[in-house]
């Protein structure tokens, strides 16, 4: 299968089903699939390589439920959230590997702030780092046979380190 193209099969009675189709944007080729956990819940992170220095990463991130069927995941970009928050002249740089990284246990995030004219490879304004958090509890429904609910993946913190424009 091309790069540019991945399919996620489940097994069923008589052979598999396609369960999902992704195709990356123009240029880009999907990273190995992660596997975490957190919280108790097992996940799937499914994501583009960034292209060039201004690449951008498309992620789908899916909770892999005990039957072993994938549900999607909604989460929100820290750096479209940080949108609201930025000071006037500062740029943000989002879109990044970083956006979203399992370490130590936590999901976490970072990407930088640029000022107004600064080049793509060097900004000035800092770095935005966090953390995000998981947020819902699916259940097993018994009538439906299916688990119903939904997990999300919101902004837990924000911390902003300056630089100055000297680094």
């Amino acid at each position: 299968m091309p790069k540019d193209r991945l399919q996620i099969w489940i097994p069923k009675e008589k052979g598999f089903e396609s369960l999902y189709s992704f195709n990356s944007g123009i240029g880009e080729t999907f990273e190995k699939p992660d596997i975490f956990t957190i919280n108790g819940f097992n996940f799937l992170d499914i994501s583009t390589s960034p292209s060039g220095s201004g690449g951008f990463v498309q992620r789908n991130i899916f909770w892999i439920a005990p039957n072993n069927y994938l549900q999607p995941v909604d989460w929100q970009s820290a750096s479209q959230t940080y949108e609201n928050l930025a000071a006037p002249g500062e740029v943000i740089l989002n879109g990044g590997e970083k956006e979203f990284y399992i370490q130590d246990n936590q999901m976490k995030f970072q990407f930088y702030l640029a000022h107004d004219g600064d080049p793509h490879c060097c900004p000035t304004a800092g770095l935005i780092s966090g953390t995000y958090k998981l947020v819902g509890s699916p259940k097993y429904d018994f009538f439906e046979r299916k688990y119903v609910g939904k997990l999300e993946i919101q902004i837990d913190q924000f911390e902003h380190k300056r630089r100055l424009n000297s680094e």
